[in-house]
């Protein structure tokens, strides 16, 4: 979830790469195994970098409100 959350943050699967230090095939290899598992595409590319689907727009406020609820309690 931590690898959804951060590209779809940055929009970049090479920032998020960076931001998690995780090496960018590492990043993709586990979000292709995600979607697979899932049967559903998260991202699509845009530009320079990769956009939500609409599947993965539908995921990302309930993504949000478990890292925000996670850092809270982290505090």
């Amino acid at each position: 979830m931590n690898i959804f959350y951060t590209i779809a943050l940055t929009g970049s699967v090479t920032q998020a790469a960076a931001r998690l230090n995780i090496s960018q095939p590492a990043i993709t290899a586990q979000i292709k195994k995600f979607e697979k598992e899932l049967n559903v595409v998260l991202f699509e590319p845009k530009g320079r970098g990769v956009a939500l689907t609409s599947i993965g727009q539908k995921l990302i406020e309930p993504v949000a409100r478990l890292f925000t609820l996670e850092n809270r309690v982290d505090d």
